[in-house]
């Protein structure tokens, strides 16, 4: 009698801008299901959420296609989770040619090696900031990667598609620990009393980037509803002290 053992191969998983965030954070919740790779051209810090996440670390700049394609082979990953970006607006109207070498030119680069090494899946992670009427590079830069992705699905049999939504709670470089570094100073900073933001939780995040590889929506933008809120509202509700 011969046994034959089967054994479920893990799907591989690689996360452009791996070292971010919501990089650290997708890789905690999917390796146990996938085997993750974490790909960044910062190499130190790749190696610490490396050790962090116990997954595996690329270096991988974006904006080299030598280097992505040298990422992929690496790792041939069946899905491809495009979190790098230059993400800040000050930052993006103050040197314009980074934020297009990494949003636009990057994003090419992973569509062209993913087609090439023929990679299942790539979601792309984009921004409330790509809704029409877009008022900044870096809105202008993430509606591109949009439309080339959503473009590419159409003349390749790789799904491509994206997950668009607003500022993701205590992530890096949002209003919330801005404000509560600056509530402990005895003062918080608001550009226009009017202002409003968009607003997810990190779980809602997670949840909408697995629902998008479970179901595979090719060529769709997938925008989820979620509550804003007033920037003076949430300001108040940090340190009532400073109203």
């Amino acid at each position: 009698i011969k046994l034959h053992v089967t054994t479920t191969v893990k799907k591989k998983i690689l996360i452009t801008g791996g070292n971010g965030f919501l990089g650290e954070s997708l890789a905690f919740k999917f390796r146990d299901k996938f085997k993750v790779f974490l790909a960044s051209r910062n190499n130190s810090e790749n190696q610490k959420k490396s050790l962090i996440t116990n997954t595996e670390f690329i270096p991988m700049d974006v904006s080299n296609i030598s280097s992505v394609r040298d990422a992929v082979i690496f790792a041939k990953p069946d899905i491809i989770i495009h979190g790098a970006a230059t993400k800040f607006v000050d930052l993006s109207e103050k040197f314009p040619f980074e934020c297009s070498d990494v949003n636009i030119l990057g994003s090419t680069n992973i569509a062209r090696a993913s087609i090439e090494k023929k990679v299942e899946t790539v979601i792309g992670i984009s921004t409330d900031k790509a809704t029409q009427p877009i008022k900044n590079f870096y809105g202008f830069s993430k509606a591109t990667m949009e439309k080339l992705f959503l473009n590419a699905d159409k003349n390749s049999k790789t799904n491509f598609l994206c997950v668009r939504y607003g500022n993701v709670a205590g992530s890096r470089g949002s209003v919330i620990p801005y404000f509560i570094d600056q509530a402990k100073k005895g003062f918080i900073t608001i550009t226009d009393r009017r202002m409003t933001r968009f607003n997810i939780s990190l779980e809602a995040v997670v949840a909408m980037v697995l629902l998008s590889i479970k179901n595979s929506y090719g060529g769709e933008i997938l925008v989820p509803k979620i509550p804003s809120f007033k920037v003076l509202d949430l300001a108040e509700a940090i340190a009532p002290e400073c109203k």
